[in-house]
């Protein structure tokens, strides 16, 4: 259980321990994770390995009328599978912050669905106070052991 109270379920690619989160991994399990989901929430890495991920076959292995929140890249979403999964019931809402298209164009089915809500691309908005925490802390890390922390690992393409 979280420590808002509801149960939270994560998924990766690999193993992770995270407090309060019930830690899936593996391609395997995922299937498991949309099942049980009310709300699933991408906010994956872009890779090969999950652009267009979430497709129709996605979609429906949801739970019936959970809502699908994108914060990650607008390259993992087959939008044309999200509009029918909304248009057919199989999710209640999404949530979006990114799209293919950026800026998202006027005539896009998005603005005036009733079951999408558009937030204006702020999903990670950095606030100077926590970031200069972050910054001072790897700068700390890397004199007193030479190795930094939260680097990019370009081979996995995040």
């Amino acid at each position: 259980m979280s420590r808002t109270g509801f149960r939270t379920l994560g998924w990766a690619r690999s193993p992770k321990q995270i407090e309060g989160v019930e830690c899936f991994d593996g391609p395997h399990s995922l299937d498991e994770v949309l099942a049980q989901a009310d709300i699933v929430v991408n906010m994956l890495p872009l890779t090969p390995a999950t652009e267009d991920m979430v497709d129709a076959a996605f979609l429906g292995k949801m739970k019936r009328g959970a809502a699908f929140i994108n914060t990650a890249r607008g390259r993992h979403v087959v939008e044309e599978d999200l509009l029918a999964a909304l248009d057919a019931g199989q999710l209640s809402h999404a949530t979006l912050d990114v799209f293919r298209q950026e800026p998202l164009p006027e005539d896009s089915p998005f603005w005036s669905h009733p079951g999408v809500t558009i937030t204006p691309h702020i999903s990670s908005i950095a606030d100077p106070e926590t970031g200069a925490v972050i910054v001072a802390e790897n700068v700390r890390r890397f004199e007193e052991t030479g190795e930094w922390s939260h680097l990019v690992d370009v081979a996995a393409g995040y």
